[in-house]
């Protein structure tokens, strides 16, 4: 053993820095593997990434921007930590693959105490004292019929994180986005709220010193009228009520909403979107992961190893100290059918894994449909709000215009001209409420396909879309206040 190991531990020392090598990153070693950076929003979704490189004059480019900057705010939340944790994981699982050559080396030293090592030789009996060996094996069935299979398998297992990864980001953003927009949209509601209180309560003062000087037929303060002034008001607190705190760590959204696309998408988009669906991906990377790890299987466990060493033993009497180089091969075969079951078992669940994927496509598609339907629901319910506030502005600066001129017809009794202004304000609120809700579904969509954001924007309208009466520059335009 004393310098005849030399040999061995330097052959040794060279596998192991090929192992080393070979559980380097796969970014040191070839290309880096992309990771994925995510209301309540559909859970089929998946992440399409926001193109960085379009030119930002563009139309829409600064909400496809907002967009990525909520994408790297959900990416530093707890959520998305874990999901990178765990694809790390998965990246360490292949590089430990990688690593993993089938080779072996084993040292061993052995003391027989009083010749209890005595063994027969043409000779007669020999007591062995000492017995010593260095030995490199090499499994066969691993390395040219296993260890291919469990590194595609590790691959595969890779590519479902990543994917997982991407799904979860896309819903975070998602869910990140409804709440920027409607911290957003709150104040303007919360303003025009205020506003609609001041009316109301301006209103309901003067409608109760109406109803004292008690004469109703005069000045219309009848207790219908009264009760219709207290419904309203009740409305606007619980309306102002509603209203949450602005939520913090979010961008700013752009100011102009007007380029963002009115008609939501047809089929072929929804078909197009729902292939590309992110969860299918992620149900074709584990049916894969199990297909190749069956395949792994094969065999039913037999493994066959060659082997080569050098021994040294010292015996008491006799030829004293003997050394010498050892080589050999050794077949191991199980009693049992343990890996035949775990490859079927493999088998199934890649196949299960497999319809997963189809099944996914195919609710990604009524996901979609459902998203696409809500969006075209919204902009309608937006369209009778806008057309609401614009008759509730008419009936105001026509009682205004009577007002000031008390000739041109009957004038309307103070109380009436602030509880029209409070109903004007109320559906100034409405209107953004309803905004609120068609901007969530077309940025929903621009998260999951930013081109369809890019190519069906709107001519810009950024005076519209600052005034608090949107779509009209300015509330003076309506309601002539």
């Amino acid at each position: 053993m004393r310098t005849a190991f030399a040999p061995i531990l330097l052959t040794a020392a060279v596998i192991a820095a090929n192992a080393a090598f070979a559980q380097q990153p796969e970014s040191t070693q070839s290309n880096a593997i992309p990771t994925g950076a995510t209301a309540e929003a559909p859970q089929t979704v998946q992440n399409t990434a926001v193109n960085n490189t379009a030119p930002q004059n563009r139309v829409g480019g600064s909400w496809l921007l907002f967009l990525e900057e909520l994408r790297e705010v959900a990416k530093d939340s707890p959520e998305m930590q874990a999901e990178a944790a765990r694809l790390d994981a998965k990246k360490e699982g292949l590089y430990a693959e990688r690593g993993d050559l089938g080779l072996d080396f084993s040292l061993s030293h052995t003391r027989y105490p009083e010749g209890s090592g005595s063994q027969s030789g043409g000779g007669g009996f020999t007591a062995l004292e000492e017995y010593s060996e260095a030995r490199l094996s090499l499994d066969l069935m691993h390395l040219l019929a296993r260890r291919g299979s469990k590194i595609d398998s590790a691959k595969a297992k890779v590519e479902g994180a990543e994917a997982e990864l991407n799904l979860k980001a896309t819903e975070a953003t998602v869910r990140l986005m409804r709440d920027a927009v409607t911290a957003w949209t709150y104040q303007y509601r919360r303003e025009a709220l205020n506003n609609a209180l001041h009316n109301i309560e301006s209103a309901n003062d003067k409608l109760r010193l109406s109803e004292r000087a008690g004469l109703p037929e005069i000045t219309k303060a009848t207790p219908t009228k009264v009760a219709e002034a207290i419904i309203l008001r009740s409305e606007i607190e619980n309306n102002l009520q509603a209203i949450s705190p602005l939520i913090p760590n979010i961008p700013n959204l752009p100011t102009d909403f007007s380029v963002l696309p009115l008609t939501p998408p047809d089929g072929d988009a929804i078909f197009k979107l729902a292939t590309q669906d992110m969860k299918a991906q992620v149900m074709k990377s584990e049916s894969l992961a199990y297909k190749e790890e069956a395949e792994s299987l094969r065999g039913n466990g037999v493994q066959l190893s060659v082997y080569g060493g050098f021994v040294e033993q010292k015996v008491r009497t006799g030829a004293g100290t003997e050394d010498g180089p050892v080589y050999g091969a050794q077949l191991t075969v199980p009693l049992g059918s343990n890996q035949h079951h775990l490859r079927k078992a493999a088998e199934f669940e890649a196949h299960a894994a497999k319809l997963g994927a189809l099944a996914a496509v195919r609710d990604s598609q009524r996901t979609l449909v459902e998203l696409r339907d809500h969006w075209a629901a919204a902009v309608a319910r937006l369209n009778q709000a806008q057309e609401n506030m614009r008759q509730q502005a008419a009936l105001l600066e026509k009682m205004n215009r009577l007002a000031d001129s008390p000739g041109a017809g009957r004038a309307p009794e103070p109380w009436e001209v602030d509880m029209q202004a409070a109903a004007f304000w109320n559906a100034v609120a409405d209107v953004w409420q309803k905004r609120a809700e068609w901007i969530k579904d077309a940025l929903t969509w621009g998260l999951l396909s930013p081109e369809y954001l890019q190519m069906n924007a709107r001519s810009p309208n950024p005076e519209g879309s600052q005034s608090l009466c949107a779509p009209y520059g300015a509330c003076s335009e309506i309601a002539g206040i």
